[in-house]
């Protein structure tokens, strides 16, 4: 690339990253920029959503500099459509804030993150300081879902003292009317931009125009800055865009030499126009136009370069009369996409091609600029292009055929990626793929994970790149008879997703564990493309590690990314975590989503839903289902996975003692996975092998399977898969350690903790328990089945609490944000696991993990509270009256002992409280009342007293007590009760005469 390439296309990148400049006549606007001031104290951001001509960025230009702020401005156009080029113009305007933005892009893009999940890496990593982050001209993605989304998640991740104002002509399809209710984002409309007669007056001095007629402009413009200023005539009516038109016609264009009228007329197509783009479109002569159109007072504002940017209303008014010429129009959008290409703005050339039907020229500038698509994963674009293009084209074109695989594999579309990579080999132009870009063969691989033999054979081949290594690694892990060895990692990549799920169908979990980023680097601010490492973590019975780590990755990125994957891991660790009925619904939805996606796993996640089933009691539905998994597999010559299908069936034909075909499945898996060495669920099928050779009286067999799964543990380094084994079927271990006093030893020094799991699992899988919660006054505690737990620490008591007001469950970050307000996501996290470890350290209960991670009490626990039953209790006193309904209505009383949670400042417990308050006091002038009818009128005195007690300005509780009284025939006692509410009413301001009190005098027959 020249050096003048490279300046020019630096300056329209600058331009971009330029605030436009104000126009001559801009007015002061005082009340504006206090409205500012007060909205970003207020909130985050700000949405500044109006009409074309309002004056969104003349405001927000002049706001910035009156309160001296540093800016970081992006202006976006109809190119900004694909969120990636978002993502990297927002990078580059970033770039003097942020000193390592080159390092979160290059590991960001390498590790394959959504434009999405970037953003908020750059929002993050910009100093807590005082900064002003502006996009201007959001209507150009207001209809990209994508581009919006990089927006909204920059926006919400951004540290305090920086932030964002978006200038938009329409709204934007984000969350903003979440981000709005939580007080992230304030508004800004055309009614608070509107002129004011003031300012208008102000704006007619500075243009140097005729003062008389302002009114009526005003009038006409109904408000509109550039009505005002351009284009609402004096006799108009109102405003309409004629009369723009016709203003700018006749006090524009008219006024004009005939050269600067071509030259704004031809240069119209350009968002910015430099000199150098209008050379490109007007002839290497206009300098001398270009340098006096800049001079003039135009409808547009000119940067310290001499950049000409056109008011939008203006630059529509020439594009208009441009098009009454669609010949010359064509002609200068073609010079346009040229001078696009020769400062290297590929993309953009492209778009402007395809939008021209010069389908040819955008083949070969789409094989110029496609790389850099992929490069940020941007795969929707590319794919779009090569529709666009069409086949013929296309299929002329390696590097675009390379790339049409590569987004195919990249959009999960792996069955067409296979099917066009397979359609080339046969054709005889795969070659020319491969050879125009050698990274090429590692995605024709990878869309043959379901088919590893087709995969292998094209590797054999082709040449290979260094990348392709992790896809023969994973197709040989999986399907290979005998051992695979994992490649040099040389840096990471996105086949590292490949190369780790290798390393657990291996068992190798030291390495994959090593393969989760370090401590400073998680909880991850942006999400982790794969979840296969914290599956090391569970297998090797890392259990309160693994699930911190998941729990720390939000809800929202879980379900954008791999959403069948998180959920399998879920699964898996909640199987791991005693929770089979909550692994079985993750691993159902794992399921779900690779069918609907046509990922492909299914297969595989269908082998911990069968798990599942066999440990819910549910073995015709998990014979049903592995043998499903088990045909695919082999079909496919998937062979890892056909052997854990294997094994989960061999172990449900244990569980229906057909211990004969068990011993034909199980010795097939063992001994396939013991040749090719995937020994992730060889100590489970080794184990289960062993049950089976020794319920057929098989001893040396059966010896042989038990070494097996114990030399397999050691090799791994882990015992937990041995001790979950053994706990299904603990007469192996009773065996060994019977038959062999050298084993014996070895085998009790690594379960040693055997017994105790055992133990520990069993009471949290206990059925039918009882999880009573007392709530009020000083003796809040939790009972269970009948035994007080005696928790002393609050929180456990108010997640205990919390989790009762939400049987079918609640989310984590809902729960950890209304336990810790006031702390900050990451110690919130922290906080949260703690207490939910403490509350199963106190009662032995392990809550329920649900999709979207969600958490629930066990199914099979009934849960009940003092609040809780008080409510019930009052609700079926209603059903019921007289000597019935006092009786209930007094138990109901007996629940509440005190305050609800009295020690607790949460909100959600003080609206709790405040509504129990509530119930109480109305049940205790019921019982107050239901006394009264019954003559029993010292218990209607103790009630009404109570209701006192609690309201001291009940003027119900006052009548009941003055009325048992006048019923005893003691009307001194009633006077007194009638005085003493005087007293205490008159403190809020109600007197004896007043309306309220006036029915408590009657009853003295006053």
């Amino acid at each position: 690339m020249t050096s003048s390439t490279a300046r020019s296309g630096s300056m329209l990148l600058r331009q971009k990253l330029m605030p436009p400049g104000l126009p001559s006549a801009a007015i002061a606007r005082p009340r504006l920029d206090d409205l500012y001031s007060r909205l970003l104290t207020e909130h985050d951001a700000l949405a500044v959503f109006a009409a074309p001509g309002s004056g969104k960025t003349v405001q927000t230009q002049q706001f910035a500099t009156r309160e001296q702020w540093p800016l970081a401005w992006l202006t976006l156009d109809s190119a900004d459509r694909s969120a990636s080029r978002v993502l990297s113009y927002l990078a580059e305007g970033l770039r003097p804030s942020v000193s390592e933005i080159d390092d979160i892009l290059g590991w960001a893009f390498a590790n394959r993150h959504l434009p999405a999940e970037v953003a908020a890496l750059l929002a993050e990593a910009i100093p807590a300081d005082r900064l002003l982050v502006v996009f201007d001209q959001c209507e150009f993605i207001a209809e990209s879902d994508a581009s919006c989304l990089v927006v909204q998640t920059f926006i919400e991740h951004l540290p305090h003292g920086v932030h964002t104002i978006l200038l938009s002509r329409a709204e934007m399809n984000l969350s903003l009317g979440r981000l709005l209710l939580d007080g992230r984002v304030g508004r800004i409309t055309d009614e608070d931009l509107a002129v004011t007669l003031d300012e208008a007056i102000q704006l007619t001095r500075a243009r140097g125009e005729n003062e008389s007629n302002v009114s009526s402009r005003l009038e006409a413009a109904r408000g509109w800055i550039a009505g005002v200023a351009f284009g609402a005539s004096r006799d108009s009516g109102g405003y309409n865009a004629r009369d723009l038109d016709a203003y700018l016609a006749r006090e524009v264009l008219q006024t004009l030499p005939a050269d600067e009228c071509r030259f704004l007329l031809d240069t119209s197509v350009l968002d910015a126009v430099t000199l150098r783009a209008a050379q490109a479109l007007c002839g290497p002569d206009c300098g001398s136009v270009w340098r006096k159109v800049g001079l003039r007072h135009l409808p547009a504002t000119s940067a310290t370069d001499g950049t000409i940017i056109y008011h939008p209303l203006f630059r529509r008014f020439l594009r208009e009369q441009l098009e009454l010429d669609p010949c010359r129009l064509a002609l200068l959008q073609i010079a346009d996409a040229e001078y696009l290409v020769e400062t290297n703005h590929f993309e953009e050339a492209v778009e402007l091609f395809l939008s021209l039907g010069e389908l040819d020229r955008a083949t070969e500038v789409a094989e110029r600029g496609v790389g850099g698509l992929l490069a940020r994963g941007d795969y929707e674009t590319t794919l779009r292009w090569i529709d666009a293009l069409g086949v013929e084209r296309v299929g002329e074109s390696p590097p675009l055929l390379g790339a049409e695989i590569a987004a195919l594999r990249g959009a999960r579309r792996l069955d067409e990626a296979r099917e066009l990579a397979l359609r080339l080999h046969t054709s005889g132009r795969l070659t020319a793929v491969v050879e125009a870009e050698d990274g090429v063969i590692a995605h024709v691989a990878w869309s043959m994970l379901w088919q590893p033999k087709e995969g292998l054979d094209l590797l054999d081949r082709y040449p290979t790149s260094s990348r392709a290594l992790s896809v023969r690694y994973m197709l040989e892990a999986t399907s290979g008879i005998g051992p695979a060895m994992p490649p040099q990692r040389v840096q990471p990549n996105e086949t590292d997703r490949l190369m780790s799920w290798a390393l657990m169908v291996q068992g190798r979990l030291d390495e994959l564990v090593a393969m989760l980023p370090s401590e400073d680097q998680w909880p991850p601010r942006t999400p982790y493309t794969t979840p296969h490492p914290l599956l090391g973590l569970v297998w090797r019975g890392e259990l309160e590690r693994a699930r911190a780590l998941l729990d720390d990755v939000p809800s929202d990125v879980k379900q954008r990314i791999e959403y069948d994957v998180w959920n399998y891991l879920e699964a898996w660790l909640l199987l791991a975590e005693g929770d089979a009925e909550g692994a079985l619904v993750a691993a159902e939805f794992a399921v779900a989503h690779s069918r609907i996606t046509g990922f492909g796993f299914e297969p595989v996640f269908q082998i911990v839903q069968g798990e599942a089933l066999l440990l819910l009691g549910r073995v015709e539905e998990a014979v049903t289902v592995l043998s499903e998994t088990i045909e695919k597999n082999r079909a496919s010559g998937l062979l890892a996975y056909t052997e854990w299908g294997l094994t989960y069936l061999g172990r449900a034909r244990l569980l229906e003692d057909r211990n004969q075909e068990a011993v034909e499945l199980l010795r097939e898996a063992v001994e396939g996975m013991t040749r090719a060495q995937r020994l992730l669920l060889l100590p489970a099928a080794a184990i289960y092998l062993a049950e089976a050779e020794r319920r057929l009286g098989n001893e040396a067999r059966a010896d042989s399977a038990a070494a097996i799964a114990y030399s397999t543990s050691l090799t791994m380094g882990a015992f937990t898969p041995l001790r979950r084994a053994l706990s299904q079927f603990p007469e192996v271990a009773y065996w060994v350690l019977e038959r062999d006093s050298t084993a014996a030893a070895e085998w009790r020094r690594h379960l040693r903790s055997f017994d105790s799991t055992a133990t520990r699992t069993a009471a949290v899988e206990r059925s039918g328990a009882v999880f009573y919660i007392q709530p009020f006054g000083l003796s809040t505690d939790i009972v269970v089945d009948g035994k007080a737990a005696n928790v002393r620490r609050l929180k456990v008591i108010e997640l205990a609490c919390f989790l009762s007001a939400h049987p079918k469950g609640v989310t984590r970050e809902e729960a950890q944000t209304h336990l810790f307000p006031e702390s900050d996501r990451q110690r919130g996290s922290n906080y949260f696991r703690q207490v939910v470890h403490q509350l199963r350290k106190s009662t032995g209960l392990t809550l329920r993990r649900l999709p979207g991670s969600r958490i629930a009490f066990p199914d099979d626990v009934r849960v009940d509270a003092a609040d809780i039953r008080f409510e019930r209790a009052l609700a079926e006193a209603s059903n019921v009256g007289g000597q019935e309904r006092l009786i209930r209505l007094r138990e109901a009383l007996d629940l509440p002992v005190g305050p609800y949670l009295f020690a607790s400042d949460l909100e959600w417990v003080s609206e709790r409280r405040f509504q129990l308050d509530i119930l109480i006091e109305e049940a205790e002038l019921d019982v107050a009342r239901l006394a009264l009818e019954l003559r029993d009128f010292t218990l209607a005195r103790h009630y009404s007293e109570a209701a006192l007690d609690r309201n001291r300005y009940s003027v119900p509780a006052y009548r009941c007590l003055m009325e048992s009284q006048v019923a005893v025939g003691s009307e001194t006692a009633a006077l007194a009760i009638y005085r003493r509410a005087c007293n205490v009413l008159r403190d809020i301001g109600i007197e004896p005469g007043d309306a309220t009190i006036a029915p408590l005098l009657r009853l003295l027959g006053a």
